[in-house]
């Protein structure tokens, strides 16, 4: 107590580490979510694209991830060719997964 009043000591260091320490481990959720769906979208013949699938967090972010693949073709899968029409599966992966949590969040 301070001069008859009670003192509320700040915490807000505490608490954005906190915060940041939930939002990395949501954004990590939603990451492994979007790999593997991703995965279950990605057109194949083989399964090579499918397989090179992965993520990896950026070096030197606090929150930074990143989704690739490792084929050599996958982006053409993605966005198409003069010959071939795009099949969208990472954009089709990740609208999935931002409405699961978008819903997470809100309810």
């Amino acid at each position: 107590m301070i001069h008859g009043r009670s003192f509320v000591r700040p915490r807000t260091r505490e608490a954005l580490a906190e915060m940041q320490t939930r939002n990395r481990a949501n954004l990590i959720d939603f990451v492994e979510r979007q790999t593997a769906l991703t995965k279950q979208y990605s057109p194949y013949d083989t399964g090579n694209n499918r397989d090179s699938i992965d993520w990896e967090e950026i070096p030197g972010t606090e929150l930074g991830f990143l989704i690739y693949t490792q084929s050599g073709y996958g982006g053409f899968l993605e966005v198409g060719t003069f010959r071939m029409e795009g099949r969208l599966y990472f954009r089709q992966a990740f609208r999935v997964v931002l409405r699961e949590f978008q819903w997470k969040v809100h309810r």
